[in-house]
């Protein structure tokens, strides 16, 4: 059984629904952004392997090839654990450029 977490099954296949198929998979907000962050800090500690995080946006970047900018932005970054906080400011950055 595939588990559900806002609107995208975590086996990487989006919900389907009755609307335009183009805009519910290249549209993706910060609460999308911010479950991809969750997703990859299970322990809910505000902190996450920047890795397992990069890996988890880049399995969504056949929905959205955008998500490649905010992974090859995450790439860039020379550490290993990215707080919360700092990846809600850079995806908030990446959304609204």
């Amino acid at each position: 059984m595939r588990k559900f977490e806002r609107g995208f099954f975590l086996d990487g296949a989006s919900e389907e629904t009755d609307e335009d198929e183009d805009s519910s998979r290249s549209t993706f907000g910060i609460e999308d952004l911010m479950s991809f962050y969750d997703s990859a800090d299970a322990d809910q500690t505000g902190f996450a392997l920047l890795s397992d995080l990069r890996l988890k946006i880049e399995s969504f970047i056949q929905y959205n090839p955008n998500l490649a900018e905010l992974a090859a932005t995450l790439r860039g970054i020379d550490a290993m654990i990215l707080d919360r906080d700092d990846f809600e400011e850079l995806a908030n950055g990446w959304l609204y450029v």
